[in-house]
């Protein structure tokens, strides 16, 4: 990569994460590999972490981040 575009991506400031699960993705993964269902994953993450998300964007966020 040229000198110039290595020294204009260190003045970026990093992105924010494109989905409000990202900073659950540990939780979300490590109760997939437990056979928690999306429907459950969705009730525990409304009722403990106050995030209100349907089980299908549960599934499409697990699909993405594989």
């Amino acid at each position: 990569m040229k000198k110039q575009f290595s020294e204009m991506l260190k003045t970026l400031p990093p992105k924010r994460p494109r989905s409000r699960l990202e900073p659950y993705a540990d939780l979300i993964h490590e109760m997939r590999l437990r056979d928690w269902t999306f429907r459950e994953i969705a009730r525990l993450l409304g009722e403990k972490c106050n995030v209100k998300v349907s089980p299908s964007n549960v599934h499409h966020f697990v699909k993405l981040s594989l």
